[in-house]
């Protein structure tokens, strides 16, 4: 993005000749002009942390033996961390990562083969699990994973403003929901829980896919037919799901929709349906961090900075980079205050005894037909804190992690409490580290 920024310009010496190439006047000096410094937006610590912290997650998931964990397989894992207010990223870890001072000096074949599943930043485009053998490779699935439950915020904000229910709608949930022609298909929350009577509030708060697709995805269908696919895309497009980020970024991905698709190949209603717990689409951990950072700052979508400033070789500011808002969404408080209390109650591993309130929704994005495998479960995450005034948000994404609440969740309490020591999630400022132990007991069943 900023090679020319970086590389400065060449100084050369012009002459005037005749028409036999003779010199026939004075030489021309016209000086080198140093490239410029990048002040990025990115906290060294919070980005280290960020990284060794999904190192860690990803050793401890595969050695661990918990219900919620034990079929996990990853490999790789993404985060990124954004300034709600600005739009800063603090952080953006793709791991696992490699030394760049490879390059030095050229590169033997070997040492290139070894780098190459780490080259790509799966935290903006899809890349693939680190396995040299093609076979081995499809069994497991890329960067880019459904968002799961984390889409149910605003599948609950979708069916608000297209009047679809209302805050106080009710609907006595089964654990299932059954649709299509006798009802033939259908739709289970997790271990087919019955719920009973839930609010849009309480359907965030107990993740139920039932509530989503009887009263929001089949409701669309029903009240627009198929235009219903075009208005639930407009809708992730506001919130940045299915659009680049407007960061900038060269290849950055914008993310895989599926629901236009599944329209065509099943039906209209099943891609609402389906598109409504977070199966239609495939977005990356940028995306999911800027879609929460929309949430918390109540339909305020940021362009990602990277860069705060640049200065010249004299240290002298050249640009700052200003804040930009690429979209707002505006909607009543109680919009929000719906799906908030939702978040709220969201239960997570690996956030006890933190200082600050936060919202949260976890999600275990189910993938069908990865390699011979019947299906992988991979862990998703997004939060912003403190609820009062929101200052920082973080998105998760573990491929192939398990549930997002136990495989996710732990790696963003990290980022959390590296913010919280290095800048600070309130007014007061930065906070000393936690002497607390905050690791999760992975032993035992939940």
């Amino acid at each position: 993005m900023y090679q020319k920024e970086l590389r400065g310009l060449n100084g050369y010496k012009s002459y005037q000749i005749d028409s036999m190439s003779r010199i026939v006047g004075d030489m021309k000096l016209t000086k080198p002009v140093k490239g410029q410094n990048l002040y990025l937006t990115i906290n060294r610590n919070v980005q280290l942390t960020a990284q060794q912290a999904i190192l860690d997650q990803i050793a401890t998931t595969r050695a661990s033996t918990v219900k919620t964990l034990k079929d996990a397989q990853p490999t790789t894992g993404y985060a990124v961390a954004i300034e709600v207010a600005t739009g800063k990223v603090v952080a953006m870890a793709s791991m696992p990562d490699y030394d760049t001072n490879v390059w030095q000096g050229g590169i033997s074949q070997e040492e290139l083969d070894a780098i190459t599943p780490a080259m790509g930043n799966g935290a903006i485009r899809e890349v693939f699990p680190p396995y040299d053998d093609p076979k081995e490779r499809s069994q497991h699935p890329t960067s880019l994973v459904p968002l799961g439950s984390t889409q149910k915020p605003l599948t609950i904000l979708t069916g608000l403003m297209e009047k679809l229910i209302t805050p106080s709608s009710t609907w006595n949930d089964p654990g299932y929901f059954q649709f299509g022609r006798d009802g033939q298909a259908e739709v289970q929350n997790a271990g087919r829980s019955y719920n009973g009577e839930l609010t849009p509030t309480k359907a965030i708060a107990k993740s139920s896919n039932a509530f989503m697709a009887k009263m929001v995805g089949n409701a669309l269908y029903i009240k627009y037919k198929k235009d219903s696919v075009d208005i639930w895309d407009r809708h992730m497009k506001e919130f940045g799901l299915g659009v680049k980020t407007g960061s900038g970024l060269p290849k950055e991905s914008p993310g895989i929709v599926d629901y236009f698709n599944s329209a065509t190949r099943d039906s209209y209603q099943s891609a609402m349906i389906y598109a409504s717990f977070g199966q239609q689409g495939k977005y990356t951990a940028l995306q999911l961090a800027q879609y929460a950072a929309t949430l918390a700052s109540h339909g305020k979508r940021m362009k990602p900075l990277f860069v705060d400033h640049t200065t010249d070789a004299d240290g002298n500011v050249v640009t700052t980079m200003k804040p930009q808002v690429l979209n707002e969404i505006n909607l009543p408080d109680s919009y929000w205050k719906t799906i908030e209390n939702g978040m709220a109650q969201v239960k997570v591993e690996g956030f006890d005894n933190v200082r600050y309130d936060f919202y949260r929704k976890t999600g275990t994005s189910q993938q069908q037909g990865v390699g011979k495998r019947k299906f992988v479960e991979n862990a998703v995450f997004i939060s912003f804190a403190p609820q009062d005034k929101p200052k920082l948000a973080v998105a998760v994404v573990v491929p192939d992690g398990g549930y997002g609440g136990w495989g996710a969740a732990p790696i963003a309490r990290k980022i959390f409490d590296a913010y919280d020591a290095e800048v600070g999630l309130t007014d007061a400022g930065p906070r000393p580290p936690l002497a607390t132990n905050v690791a999760v007991d992975m032993t035992q069943q939940p």
